[in-house]
């Protein structure tokens, strides 16, 4: 899905985005954000504030 949306990741940089050891470029967050179906805004919150 997230190809299809224009950004270009491996399996690898993947893996790394989910184990938080690859931070998120700018351009990737409206992307991610999209494809998961959540605002932009929501993913830049903390935990706490997403509750």
């Amino acid at each position: 899905m997230l190809q299809s949306e224009g950004m270009d990741i491996c399996d690898t940089s993947m893996s790394r985005l989910e184990g938080q050891t690859r931070l998120v470029q700018d351009f990737e967050v409206p992307i991610l954000a999209k494809v998961l179906g959540v605002r932009v805004d929501w993913l830049l919150e903390s935990e706490e504030e997403n509750k």
